[in-house]
């Protein structure tokens, strides 16, 4: 469902998956609900604004991108180690994998350097797990 007057869906784990669609991209979708579904309790929260951003990150290094890490219920947060107040309790951050051939430097600092197209707000960085955080809030 999409609550009304925001850009925020929420699904139930029962709920059927499906392409994203943001109305203010006019390209494919390139992104599913299943992506960014909590691994823990399979429910979502997720603004539309950080699948747009995603979708903009993408067309800057024309390469996919894989989620690994999407919405987390609080206690899949804690059962993790995530921080407190995460963006991803909140459904406004993601983790991505680095995409093939790119070094974690490069693409950390090629999310920092796009910030202002993509409306990414803050990167976290992870070398040692091979991938990059990424916040629209």
């Amino acid at each position: 469902m999409i609550v009304r007057g925001t850009n925020l869906l929420k699904l139930t784990a029962k709920d059927a998956d499906f392409q994203l669609k943001h109305s203010r991209w006019s390209g494919p979708s390139h992104f599913n609900t299943r992506e960014f579904r909590c691994k823990h309790c399979g429910e979502l929260m997720l603004h539309y604004d950080l699948v747009l951003a995603l979708e903009k990150l993408r067309a800057e290094i024309g390469k996919p991108l894989v989620i690994t890490s999407g919405y987390r219920c609080k206690v899949h947060n804690k059962a993790i180690g995530g921080v407190k107040n995460s963006g991803h309790t909140k459904g406004y951050a993601a983790d991505i994998a680095l995409p093939y051939g790119f070094t974690h430097k490069l693409f950390r600092e090629i999310i920092w350097n796009t910030r202002k197209i993509t409306g990414i707000k803050r990167v976290g960085s992870y070398p040692d797990k091979l991938f990059c955080h990424a916040t629209s809030e």
